[in-house]
């Protein structure tokens, strides 16, 4: 088992997503749970991260849509405070609750803006 892992679950509300890009900045994709290719309006996605040698996990996933990019970025540090940032345009938004596990998963829903 990883010493840390970052697991992301989406909940999409607001538009169609096509994936522009998905990089894991340290550690590994959790085996068979990468981004996927698309996330369709009104469906859910789940992917995440885990450290390889004592190096904790962060990483990044774009996607595209109608609106313009959404861009998911997590770190879960081998010591320190995870981080989560959601940048999506003016037109939509992103909510969650912070998790600051070892094993950190969060649940984002995407919105349109209100």
């Amino acid at each position: 088992m990883a010493m840390r892992s970052y697991a992301l679950e989406i909940v999409n509300a607001a538009t169609d997503l096509e994936l522009q890009d998905a990089v894991v900045d340290y550690g590994n994709w959790i085996t068979n749970i990468s981004p996927p290719q698309t996330i369709p309006l009104r469906s859910r996605a789940r992917w995440g991260s885990e450290d390889g040698d004592w190096t904790g996990t962060g990483g990044h996933a774009v996607y595209t849509c109608a609106e313009g990019l959404v861009r998911f970025e997590w770190n879960n540090p081998y010591i320190g405070s995870n981080t989560l940032r959601v940048i999506t345009p003016s037109t939509l938004q992103a909510l969650w609750a912070d998790s600051n596990e070892a094993q950190a998963a969060t649940f984002i829903v995407l919105l349109p803006q209100f």
